[in-house]
Protein backbone atom coordinates (compact mmCIF):
# COMPACT_ATOMS: atom_id res chain seq x y z
CA UNK A 1 0.00 0.00 0.00
CA UNK A 2 2.81 2.40 0.90
CA UNK A 3 4.72 1.57 -2.28
CA UNK A 4 1.57 2.24 -4.32
CA UNK A 5 1.20 5.64 -2.68
CA UNK A 6 4.84 6.52 -3.38
CA UNK A 7 4.46 5.37 -7.00
CA UNK A 8 1.37 7.57 -7.44
CA UNK A 9 3.11 10.58 -5.91
CA UNK A 10 6.20 10.06 -8.07
CA UNK A 11 4.14 9.82 -11.29
CA UNK A 12 1.66 12.61 -10.59
CA UNK A 13 2.29 14.76 -13.64
CA UNK A 14 2.49 13.94 -17.30
CA UNK A 15 4.17 17.20 -18.31
CA UNK A 16 7.86 17.81 -17.81
CA UNK A 17 7.23 20.79 -15.51
CA UNK A 18 4.84 18.80 -13.34
CA UNK A 19 7.35 16.01 -12.79
CA UNK A 20 9.48 18.35 -10.67
CA UNK A 21 6.61 18.73 -8.22
CA UNK A 22 6.15 14.97 -8.22
CA UNK A 23 9.80 14.50 -7.30
CA UNK A 24 9.56 17.08 -4.54
CA UNK A 25 6.47 15.37 -3.11
CA UNK A 26 8.14 11.96 -3.44
CA UNK A 27 11.19 13.02 -1.43
CA UNK A 28 8.97 14.86 1.06
CA UNK A 29 6.99 11.64 1.59
CA UNK A 30 10.22 9.67 2.07
CA UNK A 31 11.45 12.20 4.65
CA UNK A 32 8.12 12.07 6.50
CA UNK A 33 8.21 8.28 6.63
CA UNK A 34 11.80 8.31 7.91
CA UNK A 35 10.85 10.80 10.60
CA UNK A 36 7.83 8.80 11.73
CA UNK A 37 9.63 5.45 11.84
CA UNK A 38 13.16 6.42 12.90
CA UNK A 39 13.50 9.79 14.59
CA UNK A 40 10.26 10.13 16.59
CA UNK A 41 10.54 6.76 18.43
CA UNK A 42 14.21 7.40 19.22
CA UNK A 43 13.41 10.83 20.65
CA UNK A 44 10.62 9.34 22.79
CA UNK A 45 12.92 6.59 24.09
CA UNK A 46 15.61 9.17 24.91
CA UNK A 47 13.14 11.30 26.91
CA UNK A 48 11.98 8.24 28.87
CA UNK A 49 15.61 7.36 29.71
CA UNK A 50 16.38 10.92 30.83
CA UNK A 51 13.28 10.90 33.04
CA UNK A 52 14.34 7.57 34.56
CA UNK A 53 17.81 8.95 35.31
CA UNK A 54 16.31 12.04 36.94
CA UNK A 55 14.04 9.88 39.12
CA UNK A 56 16.83 7.69 40.55
CA UNK A 57 16.70 7.44 44.34
CA UNK A 58 18.20 5.42 47.17
CA UNK A 59 16.97 1.83 47.25
CA UNK A 60 16.26 1.52 43.50
CA UNK A 61 17.57 -1.67 41.93
CA UNK A 62 19.32 -0.85 38.65
CA UNK A 63 21.28 -2.41 35.80
CA UNK A 64 24.36 -0.64 34.45
CA UNK A 65 25.45 -0.59 30.81
CA UNK A 66 28.26 -2.96 31.83
CA UNK A 67 25.78 -5.53 33.15
CA UNK A 68 26.28 -4.93 36.87
CA UNK A 69 23.12 -5.17 38.96
CA UNK A 70 22.99 -3.30 42.24
CA UNK A 71 20.95 -1.22 44.65
CA UNK A 72 21.51 2.52 44.81
CA UNK A 73 23.15 3.42 48.13
CA UNK A 74 23.47 7.14 47.45
CA UNK A 75 22.77 9.63 44.67
CA UNK A 76 25.10 12.51 43.84
CA UNK A 77 24.84 15.24 41.18
CA UNK A 78 26.53 13.34 38.36
CA UNK A 79 27.02 9.89 39.88
CA UNK A 80 25.39 7.15 41.92
CA UNK A 81 26.91 4.70 44.40
CA UNK A 82 25.69 1.13 43.95
CA UNK A 83 25.77 -1.55 46.58
CA UNK A 84 26.54 -4.74 44.66
CA UNK A 85 27.24 -7.07 47.60
CA UNK A 86 28.02 -7.17 51.29
CA UNK A 87 30.31 -4.20 52.00
CA UNK A 88 30.93 -3.67 48.27
CA UNK A 89 30.03 -0.27 46.86
CA UNK A 90 30.94 1.05 43.43
CA UNK A 91 30.50 4.60 42.16
CA UNK A 92 29.12 5.01 38.62
CA UNK A 93 28.30 7.95 36.41
CA UNK A 94 24.54 8.48 36.09
CA UNK A 95 24.85 7.91 32.35
CA UNK A 96 26.11 4.36 33.06
CA UNK A 97 22.68 3.35 34.40
CA UNK A 98 20.84 1.45 31.66
CA UNK A 99 17.54 0.76 33.40
CA UNK A 100 15.67 0.31 36.66
CA UNK A 101 14.81 -3.24 37.60
CA UNK A 102 11.22 -3.37 38.80
CA UNK A 103 10.01 -5.89 41.38
CA UNK A 104 8.09 -8.78 39.75
CA UNK A 105 4.61 -7.53 40.73
CA UNK A 106 5.33 -3.98 39.46
CA UNK A 107 6.88 -5.33 36.26
CA UNK A 108 3.68 -7.24 35.48
CA UNK A 109 1.60 -4.08 35.95
CA UNK A 110 3.93 -2.06 33.70
CA UNK A 111 3.68 -4.51 30.81
CA UNK A 112 -0.13 -4.34 30.58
Amino acid sequence: MLSNLLFIVANMGSKQGDSNWGNILFFGAIFLIMYLFLFAPQRRKQKEHQQMMADLKNGDKVLTVGGIIGVIASVKDNSVVLKVGENIKIEFSRTAIAQKILPPKDAAKGSK
